[in-house]
């Protein structure tokens, strides 16, 4: 923060108070950052407000502070602002997973050709004449991801609305906005294929039927960790990668098969274990348990085999337009 930056105190007067955790503050959004952050500038600091649509008026809670630079999450919705938009997903405001649905998508757009103009300009290359074009926007704004992840946890997230005492032992969904020890529990995921949603409520109702134990992060045990679930646009193939922290053979096969059963287009199901503590799809070895163990995908006339392990671009509908420009 530079001196133009700073408060202005009247002489003998008392300096403000450097905003503290659980501090509340209004503020008024003016951009997003790279990680979707909410921008806003109060008293001389520079916010950065998780759920804060650009345009909105909120009251955020200060989650800690690096300097000048404050985080917050925004947890009243006074203005939503001109730009607002309905959310699709009923998950979002608790889940950690979407950023931008409540935020009209052009505005999206917009903050996104800022934030890379504001690379450039950071660089000295936009004096030079370099020139940013207009983002390509995406083919479709929803049921556009080939690929999600979601995580089995023993701690499920509450929401405020809930009764007292129910049952937060189980939970198969997204890590709660904010809070990496508590799990959402997903019944739905708008930006996923409908036959993935078909999965993720086959796989929750499997483990709950047959009493399969879901991860505890803070004592390492349980046998369910993740699923992950890919979808080939062109090819309808569908691949489910299941991460367990043991092989558990007698259990983990004859759930494989229960889901075949259920949700009759999964074309392979892969067993990733990972017995380490860190919390990642990525394990010690995988097995497949049924199908080939990949599936195809097709762009530009090209096919690209497609394994649990494997890098490929979340929205093929975009990722052809990428490789047309290439």
């Amino acid at each position: 923060m530079n001196a133009a930056d700073s408060p202005v105190e009247a002489p003998g007067s008392v300096p403000p108070r450097k905003p503290r955790a659980d501090d509340e503050f209004t503020l008024t959004i003016d951009a997003f950052d790279a990680r979707g952050h909410g921008l806003a500038k109060s008293e001389g600091y520079r916010f950065r407000v998780q759920r804060a649509a650009v345009g909105s008026t909120v009251r955020a809670r200060v989650l800690r502070r690096r300097r000048d630079d404050v985080e917050a999450v925004a947890f009243e919705v006074l203005d939503a602002g001109p730009r607002a938009a309905m959310p699709s997903c009923p998950h979002f405001r608790a889940c950690g997973g979407c950023s931008f649905q409540d935020l009209a998508y052009d505005a999206q757009l917009e903050g996104k050709h800022r934030l890379v103009e504001n690379v450039l300009e950071s660089r000295g290359l936009l004096a030079s004449g370099v020139s940013v074009e207009p983002v390509v926007a995406a083919p479709e704004l929803w049921r556009y991801r080939n690929k999600m992840e979601f995580t089995f946890s023993n701690r499920r997230w509450i929401a405020p609305d809930e009764p007292l005492g129910v049952d937060a032992s189980f939970a198969l969904g997204m890590h709660a906005l904010g809070l990496f020890s508590k799990v959402v529990d997903i019944r739905a995921c708008s930006i996923q294929s409908e036959i993935a949603d078909r999965i993720v409520d086959a796989a929750r109702a499997i483990a709950l039927e047959r009493g399969i134990s879901a991860w505890d992060l803070k004592t390492h045990s349980g046998l369910l960790r993740h699923i992950v679930v890919r979808r080939a646009e062109r090819t309808n193939e569908v691949l489910v990668n299941l991460v367990t922290s043991a092989d558990a053979n007698e259990i983990v096969e004859p759930f494989a098969e229960e889901l075949t059963r259920r949700v009759p287009g999964i074309t392979t199901i892969v067993q990733t274990v990972n017995a380490t503590a860190a919390t990642t799809a990525v394990g010690d070895h995988e097995r497949v348990l049924f199908g080939p163990g990949s599936i195809t995908e097709q762009i530009q006339g090209l096919s690209f085999g497609i394994s649990a392990g494997s890098f490929f671009q979340t929205n093929t509908l975009a990722a052809e337009r990428m490789f047309a420009a290439v």
